[in-house]
């Protein structure tokens, strides 16, 4: 009898140890995610918390997926660094180039397509309502973000153009104005935002070229040096579910 009862404790030690294994092996992944002052796929609201468009899809699909999410809102040159060096976990959102293979898990799916358009003074010469060659920039001068990325196409000339640099988009717009600079590039989404958050400043005064000058897929970047292949495999099944374009225009009905 009491060689049965220890059998049946030993038994009941062995499927405890089990349980406890596998709780531990499906424990939700605490994740750290970085993104940059983007609005309004990515900024820090007035309680300098993290908020945007593309901020609640990434706590929406970490949320399904029964993972903690922390995310931080930094200069984007450090955020890039703190995914390389294993600092963080994730970075969105993110356009793909062979540098940053080096180092990122992308997700296969696209998490934001974004469009590029050119900005103008409404005073400004500039036909507002046709294309701009990318080789007409030539002649003139042009305000760029400096640690922005303007996609290949423009990113490729850059070298060859008359840059000025500022450390945000409404201090070029601000520039185009005083007539210190001829045209801004920007994210559409992110000049558009700015505009309509300026209205006071910027209304009737600074315009947008109609056609865009390039489109851009975007993504989320795992660090390769967290071994994050199968959290970004999750991602990308969830990323699949979801209609870009139809949950954009719902999130952005919150950031008008």
């Amino acid at each position: 009898m009491e060689v049965y009862q220890c059998q049946r404790v030993d038994y009941e030690i062995f499927f405890l140890v089990l349980i406890l294994i596998y709780s531990f092996s499906v424990k939700a992944d605490d994740l750290n995610f970085v993104t940059l002052e983007f609005p309004p796929i990515a900024y820090t609201d007035d309680n300098k918390e993290p908020t945007g468009f593309a901020v609640d899809a990434v706590r929406r699909i970490s949320d399904k997926l029964g993972h903690k999410v922390s995310i931080k809102v930094l200069p984007w040159t450090r955020g890039l660094n703190m995914v390389k060096n294993g600092e963080a976990d994730a970075i969105f959102t993110i356009y793909k180039n062979k540098e940053r293979e080096q180092f990122i898990d992308f997700t296969q799916e696209i998490f934001v397509p974004q469009t590029l358009s050119f900005y103008i003074n409404a005073s400004s010469s500039i036909d507002q309502g046709k294309d701009m060659e990318l080789e007409v920039l030539k002649k003139y001068k042009i305000g760029v973000v400096s640690t922005i990325s303007y996609g290949k196409k423009f990113d490729g000339i850059k070298s060859d153009l008359n840059l000025s640099s500022a450390t945000n988009l409404l201090s070029n717009f601000k520039k185009l104005l005083a007539g210190r600079i001829d045209i801004v590039p920007s994210n559409t989404y992110v000049g558009d935002y700015i505009l309509a958050q300026n209205k006071k400043v910027l209304k009737g005064k600074v315009i947008k070229v109609v056609t865009p000058f390039d489109s851009v897929p975007s993504y989320i970047g795992f660090s390769k040096k967290n071994n994050l292949g199968s959290i970004r495999d999750q991602f990308d099944q969830e990323l699949r579910k979801m209609s870009s374009e139809d949950w954009i225009k719902k999130s952005m009905l919150n950031y008008q």
